[in-house]
């Protein structure tokens, strides 16, 4: 065995003792006429997902008690899947552990807010199934029928104490874990139903989209690379070689573009960028900026016609590949 796998290991076998120490009190501090409600947070990452609930109550005092209820996480499928389908797995998973739970403490009615850290996952809830793949759409389906989506809102994720049980902790941690066992106060984050997304999260919501919106659009001068998504009131065009400001992003937002054209199907059963995808999509803007600056050049060009003389291309020698 290899000298870190076995300290770590060890390191987990010899915390094994300490689980005698944690102490879960049974009384979630319920009280007749007492005001409750239930938060409800979760998580995913590429190791498992996860989801955790708190109940939260005010003593006489009018303080709040939050306390755990219950929670629950799943490892990650072996074959590769995105983080937003992830994450997406992870709201499920809390939107069927809420209606356990509602229906073990016979709760049915209580107030309830559930809380996911990915902006993807909630722009996915506020639209229809029918715009969506099917393995979205079927997840995002159970859980707008299973809850309020006027009840999810975004949490930071550094505030978020499902991210603790998507990641892993170790026993010794967990024992002082007091975002874990309590959750986040409600005076420490804003309440944020949905946000706007960056361009990357773009990208990958519209992934999910069918029919597809994302397409090259050709004009009868140039090719401009955009993608358009619409919102409900508005269609939205972004350009996005004027979007980006570092050109490997711009690389790997194109190349996850250009998948959904025919004859580039071939490479969505990979999680990541290629290396071919990345050439191709240098490659195609390449062209666009040819088109762009070159246009009479490449129109003699392509009729068999000498360029212009005042051209600075004419040193060059040059000649067309299309």
């Amino acid at each position: 065995m290899p000298s870190e796998l076995q300290y770590e290991w060890l390191t987990f076998r010899n915390e094994l003792k300490q689980l005698e120490e944690i102490k879960i009190p049974r009384w979630l501090g319920m009280r007749p006429q007492a005001e409750s409600h239930i938060y409800g947070f979760c998580d995913a990452s590429t190791k498992a997902y996860a989801a955790v609930i708190y109940l939260c109550t005010k003593r006489n005092d009018g303080q709040p008690i939050s306390q755990i209820v219950a929670s629950k996480t799943r490892v990650a499928p072996l074959h590769s899947i995105t983080i937003p389908r992830l994450e997406l797995s992870a709201a499920h998973l809390l939107a069927t552990l809420l209606g356990e739970i509602k229906g073990a403490l016979r709760l049915e009615q209580i107030s309830y807010r559930l809380f996911p850290d990915s902006n993807i996952v909630l722009h996915w809830l506020h639209k229809s199934t029918s715009q969506l793949n099917q393995y979205v759409a079927n997840r995002v389906g159970f859980i707008q029928q299973k809850t309020d989506i006027a009840n999810w809102h975004h949490i930071p994720t550094k505030l978020n104490p499902a991210d603790c049980a998507s990641r892993g902790s170790t026993v010794s941690a967990l024992l002082h874990h007091h975002l874990w066992w309590h959750g986040p106060t409600s005076d420490n984050y804003p309440i944020a139903r949905i946000h706007t997304l960056a361009p990357e999260e773009i990208v990958e919501m519209e992934g999910e989209l069918k029919p597809v919106k994302s397409n090259v659009m050709q004009t009868t001068t140039l090719h401009t690379l955009q993608t358009r998504y619409s919102d409900g009131r508005q269609t939205i065009i972004i350009d996005l070689l004027d979007r980006f400001s570092n050109l490997g992003k711009l690389l790997r937002s194109t190349a996850y573009l250009m998948r959904f054209k025919k004859n580039h199907r071939h490479y969505r059963s990979n999680l990541h960028v290629s290396a071919a995808e990345i050439d191709i999509a240098l490659y195609w803007h390449i062209h666009a900026e040819q088109g762009r600056f070159f246009l009479p050049e490449i129109a003699s060009l392509r009729k068999a016609l000498t360029i212009p003389s005042s051209s600075k291309l004419l040193a060059l020698a040059p000649f067309t590949d299309d």
